[in-house]
């Protein structure tokens, strides 16, 4: 196996328009008709949202090892 290399470092002013958010996964729902989706619905504070992750392959039973599930946005329709 061949790692992927590291790419460079960002500068701060990058890393300000970052939104990094860290929710709490409320439910995990097969998708029908999917062999990989899954839908995770999180709540994060001010809002919740459903999110759709490819994990259904990778893990047999989808459930997540944590109650946490993270969020990055780079692009305001994202945040909203």
């Amino acid at each position: 196996m061949n790692p992927a290399p590291i790419k460079p470092l960002i500068s701060t002013s990058d890393l300000d328009k970052i939104d990094v958010r860290v929710g709490t996964i409320l439910a995990v729902e097969d998708v029908a008709h999917s062999e990989r989706l899954v839908r995770l619905r999180v709540d994060f504070g001010d809002h919740a949202r459903s999110i759709l992750v490819g994990m259904k392959k990778e893990r047999p039973s989808p459930k997540p090892d944590g109650p946490f599930a993270t969020q990055t946005a780079t692009r305001p329709s994202f945040l909203a």
